[in-house]
């Protein structure tokens, strides 16, 4: 498994803006000499996305969003190039924004029975991998792929809980915490809008349906 990257320190933070200033965003050899424990592609990558002055965070603008809109019409998909004429956005920021929320191919209606089994099946097979399930869901994003299947682990928790407390006001389930999930705790569909949690074969780690159908 991989391991978590590092959270920077603001004091590894203050000795990158120090050396950046010392070097002018010339080298980055030389500037991580200066920021030990850290590489030049780390100390890149975190004044390019974070620290760099001008940098805009949170909500796109209306004119950002033409804007995006209008560089990717005229075939620009080099988010390096589209980045560099908004303005405080990285490519990043560009490249997330137009495939979350504006491209036109993005599908916003309602989830039919099998888009929500195929989610809830690919994500007990690959784990959290969202690019990888959206991409098996055309016009569906890897923001709202993830948030449909948080949304069935929210129904599943509360409807267990009503169950297992007869009398609970349905908020006090709703408001419940959700449930650590990982790969080896998936959740599937079976009918009428049920949910259960399939049997893991301790012997070989096989996930099967009810019935014995399997999901590998």
């Amino acid at each position: 498994r991989k391991a978590n990257p590092r959270r920077w320190t603001a004091a590894e933070d203050e000795a990158l803006r120090s050396a950046v200033e010392s070097h002018r965003e010339k080298n980055w050899k030389a500037i991580a000499a200066h920021v030990a424990g850290r590489n030049h592609t780390q100390c890149l990558q975190r004044w390019t996305k974070v620290l760099a002055p001008g940098l805009v965070k949170g909500h796109w603008s209306p004119h950002e969003d033409e804007l995006l809109r209008r560089l990717v019409a005229a075939d620009q998909k080099n988010w390096g190039d589209v980045a560099a004429k908004i303005p405080g956005r990285t490519s990043k920021q560009c490249r997330e924004r137009w495939h979350n929320h504006l491209d036109p191919a993005i599908v916003r209606g309602a989830y039919s029975p099998e888009e929500d089994r195929l989610i809830l099946e690919a994500q007990a097979r690959l784990g959290n991998r969202w690019s990888v399930i959206a991409a098996m869901l055309p016009g569906r994003t890897e923001d709202a792929v993830k948030i449909r299947w948080k949304s069935h682990c929210r129904v599943w928790r509360a409807r267990k809980y009503l169950r297992t407390n007869p009398g609970a006001p349905e908020a006090e389930a709703e408001g419940l915490s959700e449930p650590a999930m990982t790969p080896r705790t998936p959740l599937v569909p079976v009918a009428d809008g049920a949910f259960v949690w399939p049997k893991v074969d301790a012997a070989d780690d096989r996930r099967t349906l009810p019935g014995g159908e399997s999901m590998q």
